[in-house]
């Protein structure tokens, strides 16, 4: 196996580039036999690991590791509520921590969860904040419509009550 040193992944002996960062591979030696190598791989108590992470593995100073991806999945998330709710008004509700978590997922490691998660914030604020006003604005005709349905509820209801009892 031959590792990349930029990255520590894993790749084919005869690998020229690495296939997870796309780093040149150098033509590594074959390793020379070590006759005073412990013949198990384990290495006695108190001496450190070997460099290329033993037993096979990458190296444990990898600076490529992946990052965490948390606010990325929590701007995806509440981007997407705050799109089904933006007609309703409340919206830039979660809109607007939505842009703010996708924002700094985005400065941290840019990946396309945190980016579809604060576009859809963004979009989110902007449709939420327009219904918001929307029904303000009109919030005394609606109201003076459910009004008015209400005692045309109550009329009919009375008035089918009055030919029941006949």
């Amino acid at each position: 196996m031959n590792f990349c040193t930029k990255c520590g992944g894993q790749n084919a002996p005869n690998a020229a580039v690495c296939a997870f960062c796309a780093n040149q591979m150098n033509a590594a030696p074959p390793p020379q036999p070590n006759n005073n190598a412990n013949p198990g791989g384990f290495q006695p108590f108190g001496q450190p690991p070997p460099q290329n992470g033993g037993f096979g593995f990458p190296p444990q100073n990898n600076p490529a590791a992946p990052t965490s991806n948390g606010l990325g999945v929590i701007s995806l998330i509440l981007g997407i509520i705050g799109l089904v709710l933006a007609c309703c008004g409340v919206g830039w509700l979660l809109g607007i921590p939505a842009i703010i978590c996708g924002a700094i997922q985005q400065k941290r490691n840019k990946n396309g969860m945190a980016l579809a998660g604060l576009v859809m914030g963004i979009i989110a604020t902007v449709i939420g904040l327009i219904a918001m006003f929307y029904w303000i604005a009109n919030a005394e005709l609606i109201v003076d419509t459910w009004r008015d349905a209400w005692e045309e509820a109550q009329n009919a209801t009375v008035m089918l009550w009055s030919m029941i009892r006949k």
